[in-house]
């Protein structure tokens, strides 16, 4: 299981997986601040496109590392 956060019980669910189910065709998942290039492009990309687009930037969270006295 992936860490999400959060104290649950049961298996964790990618969002990536959800929007595709949904039909979205076109989805990227990128970290915006280790590979900001990678991010600007995938925007330039899916802002040229008709169909629905999403963008998932994934990256921990620096509020809940910065609490929990830990780096990202």
């Amino acid at each position: 299981l992936e860490d999400t956060g959060r104290k649950t019980k049961g298996r964790a669910v990618k969002i990536e997986d959800v929007v595709k189910a949904l039909g979205v065709r076109n989805v990227k998942v990128v970290d915006p601040v280790k590979n900001p290039d990678s991010f600007a492009a995938a925007v330039k990309d899916f802002l040229k496109k008709e169909d629905v687009s999403v963008i998932i930037s994934r990256h921990p969270c620096w509020l809940y590392y910065s609490k929990a006295g830990h780096r990202a």
